[in-house]
């Protein structure tokens, strides 16, 4: 059920009470002038009826506000970073608790098949007589077997590193290109960072823009194993123009964090930017940036209890001035998305105007804002709060691209809901966040932004 049918029988059983309590009212009004013993009884009957109904009145709207939440964590599971719902105020009737656990159990049983499926390749990529290594285009190593971490050293070709740790990158090109030219796979010889000849066959992954390196060895493993993370074969959809007709699914994103020396974004400094690109619900975890920045002023020890970064760690880093070309660049043509964001877009508004730059983003999300107009009865709208609501693992709290990488998850859920509940265009999304209109009032008062992006 909706909040807006709810929110009608809630409204529909209120009015039934006070019509009830007035009824009685009325009666006991009119009796007591005859017969007082008649109207205290008349009155008693309809105060009793009137907290009859109260009560009824306060279950119910629990249920359905239990319910609702319910329904949203469920929409938000089909994000494709989302894993079990989180406990909730949802467990707060046998009904909703039931629904709550039945669900869970679903996506246990799903996640269970998936990790059968890849115990089931881990043996059979451990059966075979070679070291294989999966990379992408940029050499990323995204799928790794027991032989060829223990060829090329584990702490070399784990999933997410570059393969350039462990080969020289020449010969492993010219492989490329060469198996590219002859549409198959061929013999060469790479060449180790330690010296060390390797025969292996090159091979280009045909649809999924990757190369399949393989080695002989001569000793299989005896443990079943293999790392991967087929993930980062993911390319960057093309950009088109943004309108706000376009769909959120086919949106560009650019989630953004920032640290600072304070709060006073026309004296305070950016010392750190972290971001991460998504497109739709996809996070694209090779596309991240994470830029310490020389603010050119002490950075005072409050602000270093919160972010961790000291004045020695910032003092050969590069200043805003020198950052910001490479900043612009990744900022063009998405959508800018951060939690509680009008503080890091006025801090890089004031940024880019100390550099003789006038910059705005001509589109703008926040999940505060989102939040507090999807459910503005949660006890905290903290980004902490929502990462547990929504069963969001921190990592590096407090960090410019580890809180990016938090509010990607967090945002990616809430694209879920917003396209559930009809707010599927980047229009009615920026129209939805506008609801939560005593928080935008805050963000004025406090200064942190003077242009109407952030809520038209």
């Amino acid at each position: 059920m909706s909040s807006r049918p709810r929110s009608k029988l809630v409204l529909s059983l209120l009015l039934g009470a006070i019509a009830a309590i007035a009824g009685g009212a009325t009666i006991a009004i009119a009796v007591l002038s005859e017969r007082p013993e008649v109207g205290l009884v008349a009155f008693s009957a309809g105060a009793a009826g009137a907290l009859i109904v109260a009560a009824i009145l306060a279950i119910l709207n629990r249920h359905f506000i239990a319910m609702e939440r319910l329904r949203g964590a469920v929409v938000a599971a089909m994000a494709p970073e989302a894993v079990t719902l989180p406990e909730g105020v949802w467990n707060v009737d046998q009904e909703t608790a039931d629904i709550h656990d039945a669900v869970n159990a679903l996506i246990v049983r799903r996640r269970a098949m998936r990790i059968e499926i890849e115990e089931r390749l881990a043996v059979i990529l451990a059966s075979v007589a070679e070291a294989v290594l999966v990379i992408s285009e940029d050499g990323m190593v995204t799928l790794v077997n027991g032989e060829a971490l223990a060829l090329l050293g584990s702490e070399r070709v784990e999933a997410g590193t570059s393969v350039f740790a462990a080969l020289h990158r020449h010969p492993v090109e010219k492989a490329l290109k060469k198996a590219k030219h002859k549409g198959r796979g061929v013999d060469v010889k790479l060449k180790t960072v330690d010296g060390q000849l390797l025969h292996a066959r090159v091979s280009q992954l045909e649809h999924h823009g990757g190369i399949v390196i393989s080695f002989p060895v001569q000793n299989l493993e005896s443990e079943a194993r293999f790392h991967h993370d087929l993930a980062l074969h993911d390319t960057l959809p093309e950009v088109s123009e943004l309108s706000y007709e376009t769909p959120l699914a086919d949106v560009p994103y650019w989630v953004l964090d920032t640290e600072t020396t304070g709060l006073d974004v026309k004296k305070d400094s950016i010392v750190s930017v972290g971001g991460i690109r998504m497109h739709g619900q996809r996070i694209f975890r090779d596309f991240t940036n994470d830029w310490l920045i020389n603010p050119e002023q002490a950075i005072p020890t409050a602000s270093t209890r919160i972010h961790g970064i000291t004045d020695a760690m910032v003092s050969d880093a590069r200043s805003f001035a020198e950052v910001w070309p490479e900043l612009a660049r990744k900022l063009n043509g998405v959508v800018l998305v951060g939690h509680n964001i009008a503080f890091d877009v006025a801090h890089l508004k004031h940024a880019a105007a100390r550099v003789g730059v006038d910059w705005w983003p001509a589109f703008v999300l926040d999940t505060l804002l989102l939040m507090t107009a999807i459910d503005p009865r949660l006890d905290s709208l903290e980004l902490d709060a929502l990462a547990a609501h929504f069963g969001v693992i921190i990592r590096g709290r407090h960090t410019a691209l580890g809180d990016s990488l938090v509010t990607a998850e967090i945002f990616a859920r809430l694209q879920a809901r917003l396209e559930h509940d009809g707010a599927g265009t980047l229009g009615a999304a920026i129209s939805y966040q506008r609801r939560a209109g005593k928080i935008l009032a805050q963000q004025r008062s406090s200064g942190w932004f003077d242009d109407p992006a952030i809520s038209t």
